[in-house]
C-alpha cells in the first residue's frame, strides 16, 4: 500500500484512476474536506477557517476529516467484483474483538455505526475509459469535530458521527487494519 497525504492524492487522482490493482492509505494532517459531486460544502466557511478542500471526484456529498482520520482508496479490475460488503464484515469483526461487547455495532448501508454513531463509511463506483475498474474509498473517522462538520456540511445531519478513538482504536490500528485487508485482498485475487 501507498501512504499519503489526503493533498497529495486529490492532486494525483486522474493517476490513481488510472493505476490498477493499486491501494492508498491517506492521513489526515488536519481537519480538512473533501467534496463529491454533490454540492453541499460551504466553501465559504472553509476558506475563513483554513480548512483545505479536496475534489476526488467521487459520488456523493462532502466528508470532513480531522486529524489522524484514516482512508483506504483502492483500484482494481472490475472481474474482482464489489468489495464493500467484505471490508465492512472485516470491520465490524475487528470492532467486536477490540471494544467492549456493551457497544452495539451495526453495519448499515455503506456506514458502519457504533451505538448508532457513524464512524465509518464507504463507496464504491465503477471507473476506466470502459468502466472496467472499481474504485472502492473507505474513511475511518478516528477522532470527530462536530462543529466543523455542522459548519462545512450544508446538508443536513442524518447520521450523528463519532470517532474510534472514543473506544479506544487509534489511527495506528487503523493503519494496520487497512494494509492487512488490502494483503489479503491480494493474496486471494
Amino acid at each position: 500500500m501507498i501512504h499519503t497525504t489526503s493533498k497529495e492524492f486529490a492532486e494525483n487522482i486522474d493517476k490513481i484512476f488510472a493505476s490498477n490493482n493499486s491501494g492508498y492509505i491517506v492521513v489526515s494532517e488536519s481537519t480538512e474536506a473533501e467534496i463529491g459531486n454533490q454540492n453541499d460544502c460551504d466553501f465559504d466557511y472553509c476558506k475563513e477557517h483554513n480548512i483545505p478542500v479536496y475534489d476526488i471526484k467521487r459520488d456523493g456529498g462532502t466528508i470532513v476529516y480531522t486529524k489522524g482520520a484514516v482512508s483506504i482508496a483502492m483500484i482494481f479490475d472490475v472481474k474482482y467484483g464489489w468489495i464493500s460488503e467484505k471490508f465492512n464484515s472485516h470491520l465490524v469483526n475487528y470492532l467486536k474483538d477490540h471494544i467492549s461487547s456493551e457497544h452495539t455495532i451495526e453495519h448499515i448501508g455503506n456506514d458502519i455505526l457504533i451505538d448508532g454513531y457513524k464512524v465509518a463509511s464507504g463507496t464504491e463506483l465503477r471507473i476506466g475509459d470502459n468502466l472496467e475498474k472499481i474504485y472502492a474509498g473507505f474513511q475511518l473517522s478516528i477522532n470527530q469535530d462536530l462543529e466543523a462538520i455542522k459548519h462545512v456540511c450544508k446538508k443536513e445531519m442524518i447520521k450523528v458521527p463519532k470517532g474510534l478513538s472514543d473506544y479506544g482504536i487509534t489511527t495506528e490500528e487503523m493503519i494496520i487494519f487497512c494494509e492487512d485487508f488490502w494483503d489479503n485482498f491480494i493474496k486471494t485475487h
